[in-house]
C-alpha cells in the first residue's frame, strides 16, 4: 500500500528477484496477537492481508528450506513461425487441494513461438502475454473461466524457459477437475487455441473443519 510503504517507482523492465520460495519471517518473529494487529493496520488502507499472516486457519503444506523446483526437460519443439506457441507443465502441486481456497503451484513455461514474451511494467507498457488457468469440472463439464491473469516473471525470448509461482484459486465445490494452464494475449487469442496444452487432473477436497 502506498500509504504504508510509499509510492512505487519502476524504471525499466520488471524482473523477479527470485525463482524460489521466500521465507515469511513474520510468522517466525511475531506471535498471533502481533500478526492480527498488522492485518488490522493493512485493512485500514486496502484489502485484507489475513491470508499471508494468519496461517492457523488455513490448510497448508511446508517445504524444506533448501527446496527448489527444477525446470523439467520438456520435449524439443521445432522453431515455430506462430506467435502463439508455448509449452506449459505444472512441476509442483500440493498433495491436497481444497475447495474455495488457494493452492500454491509452480508452472514451467517455455516460449516456443517466434516472438519475445514481454512482461508489463505496471505503468507505461502492458504485457504482451500473461499466464492464466481454467478449471473444468469432469462431472459436469462446466468451465470456470476468467480467473486472474498472472504476469510472467521475466522476458522470455524464443526457446527460453522459466518457472512461475501461482496462487491458484480453487473451485468453490469439491470434486474431480481438470486444471489447464494457458497463456493469453488479451483481446487477441488464447495459446491453447493454437497449440496443445495438456491439463492436470486434480481432486479438489472439502476443506478440513
Amino acid at each position: 500500500s502506498p500509504k504504508l510503504h510509499g509510492e512505487s517507482v519502476i524504471v525499466g523492465e520488471p524482473y523477479y528477484v527470485t525463482d524460489s520460495w521466500i521465507n515469511h519471517l513474520d510468522l517466525e518473529w511475531n506471535d498471533r496477537a502481533a500478526r492480527e494487529a498488522k492485518v488490522r493496520l493493512y485493512e485500514q488502507h486496502g484489502p485484507s492481508e489475513a491470508r499471508f499472516y494468519l496461517y492457523e486457519e488455513r490448510a497448508y503444506e511446508t517445504k524444506p528450506l533448501a527446496w527448489s523446483p527444477q525446470i523439467p526437460q520438456l520435449s524439443v519443439q521445432e522453431a515455430s513461425a506462430s506467435p502463439f506457441q508455448a509449452s506449459l507443465r505444472f512441476v509442483d502441486v500440493p498433495e491436497n487441494v481444497y475447495a474455495a481456497s488457494h493452492a500454491a503451484m509452480v508452472l514451467c513455461v517455455r516460449n516456443d513461438s517466434s516472438r519475445s514474451f514481454i512482461p508489463g511494467n505496471g505503468w507505461s507498457r502492458e504485457a504482451n502475454v500473461r499466464a492464466a488457468y481454467q478449471w473444468h469440472a469432469l462431472d459436469s463439464g462446466i468451465a470456470a473461466l476468467e480467473y486472474p491473469r498472472v504476469p510472467l516473471p521475466k522476458r522470455l525470448e524464443p526457446g527460453a524457459s522459466t518457472l512461475l509461482f501461482l496462487a491458484v484459486e480453487t473451485p468453490a465445490e469439491p470434486g474431480r477437475y481438470l486444471l489447464r494452464p494457458d497463456l493469453v494475449e488479451e483481446q487477441v487469442a488464447w495459446f491453447s487455441h493454437h497449440c496443445v496444452i495438456e491439463p492436470l487432473e486434480v481432486i479438489v477436497r472439502q476443506p478440513p473443519s
